[in-house]
C-alpha cells in the first residue's frame, strides 16, 4: 500500500468514563486538546498539551494557548456526530 496523506487533525470521543473528547492537530499533530467530564457539560474546560515537549500531558497550556482552545472548539463542533447508541446526556 501507499503512504497515507497527512491529516489536518485526528478527533475521537468516548461517552463513557464521564465523557471525553480530544483532538490532535498542528504540525506533526503536535498539539492535543482534550475535554474531560463532559457527559453532562459540553462546555467542560479544554486542556491543551504540547506532546512534543510534554508527552505525559502534565502541563496544561490552555491559558497560554487561547487560539488552540478556540480551534479545538471549532473542530469538536465540526467533527462530532450524534450517536443514537452512545449519546452524551446533553444530546438526549
Amino acid at each position: 500500500g501507499g503512504e497515507q496523506a497527512q491529516h489536518d487533525y485526528l478527533y475521537w470521543e468516548f461517552p463513557s468514563i464521564g465523557g471525553r473528547r480530544a483532538v490532535r492537530c498542528g504540525k506533526d499533530l503536535r498539539w492535543k486538546a482534550v475535554q474531560y467530564k463532559m457527559m453532562d457539560n459540553p462546555k467542560a474546560p479544554v486542556q491543551i498539551y504540547d506532546l512534543q515537549t510534554d508527552p505525559s500531558e502534565e502541563r496544561d497550556l490552555s491559558a497560554e494557548q487561547p487560539k488552540l482552545v478556540a480551534e479545538a472548539h471549532e473542530i469538536f463542533k465540526k467533527a462530532h456526530s450524534k450517536s443514537d447508541r452512545f449519546p452524551f446526556h446533553w444530546e438526549k
